[in-house]
């Protein structure tokens, strides 16, 4: 029997509008430079509102995803079959159904815990199950075994290890995990303030992440088709890190198209629970879904 309920969205806000981004704030010195006069003065402006707004305290509390509940290695080993059964929800249960869990506990690297009720196998897999296949026309993933395991997660307090279910499906030889935790006891990440955005043509805005590893982050940037010279930067107080660009737009007429650059930015301290905010729009950055 099939089951069917919509995963984990992620909502990515582009903010470049035409062939550039918009954006400049006016704040004190920053706490620690990216080294555009542009983006030092945007950033400080989006933390100093993040952090008057009470938002870090909200920030550190519950338990809010910022990456897609289901997760699969980085590297899978998808065929072109298996690739597009998994994007698609392509699944059919074969695996016995099992007890109910009782409560787990997600585990957060600063040493503490939250308590929390979990999801049975059967109403995990219906996030994971999204349709039928029509017979002959694609491929669908067997799933043959499943048992309660964890799954490190990126979250508002850090890497978290988290009650996951874990499913192996044949012709895939990583496990797909997907976290336990009942809906009602997930937190949609909070919204920063509304910010004015005043025109700054070189700004451009940060739209996910891809990764978060300590002292290092990845992100994907958005610029116009024929912007040059583009640089990523980076801000960080205390509280937030804001990430994003700058670059030069190319004279003339040029083509209406956002673009998506993988950047990479080094901190000066390990991320933590500090939030991760684009330098445009202001607000919380998620990791990407699965591409």
């Amino acid at each position: 029997m099939r089951r069917h309920r919509s995963t984990f969205a992620l909502v990515i806000l582009l903010a470049v509008a035409g062939c550039a981004s918009t954006a400049q704030g006016r704040s004190p010195a920053p706490t620690s430079t990216g080294g555009s006069t542009a983006f030092d003065q945007r950033a400080a402006e989006v933390a100093n509102a993040w952090t008057a707004a009470g938002m870090p305290a909200k920030w550190r509390t519950g338990f809010v995803p910022l990456q897609d509940l289901t997760v699969i290695a980085a590297d899978p080993g998808f065929t072109s079959d298996t690739k597009l059964a998994f994007g698609n929800g392509y699944f059919v249960m074969a695996a016995p159904l099992l007890l109910p869990p009782p409560p787990g506990v997600i585990r957060f690297p600063d040493g503490s815990t939250m308590k929390v009720p979990l999801q049975t196998e059967e109403d995990s897999f219906a996030a994971l199950d999204k349709g039928d296949c029509p017979p002959g026309e694609c491929h669908t993933l067997r799933i043959t075994a499943v048992d309660l395991s964890t799954v490190s997660l990126l979250t508002s307090r850090g890497v978290a290890t988290v009650p996951a279910w874990r499913y192996v499906a044949n012709g895939l030889p990583a496990p797909i995990l997907r976290v336990a935790v009942t809906p009602d006891r997930i937190s949609s990440p909070p919204e920063s303030p509304s910010l004015h955005l005043s025109h700054s043509g070189d700004l451009r805005d940060a739209t996910d992440l891809i990764s978060v590893d300590g002292q290092t982050i990845h992100f994907r940037l958005g610029v116009g088709d024929g912007d040059k010279q583009i640089r990523p930067w980076v801000y960080e107080t205390s509280d937030v890190i804001v990430v994003g660009g700058t670059a030069t737009e190319p004279a003339g007429i040029c083509d209406d198209v956002l673009r998506l650059q993988p950047e990479t930015v080094r901190l000066a301290t390990p991320a933590g629970s500090r939030a991760i905010l684009g330098v445009v729009a202001g607000q919380p950055l998620l990791i990407g879904s699965f591409r």
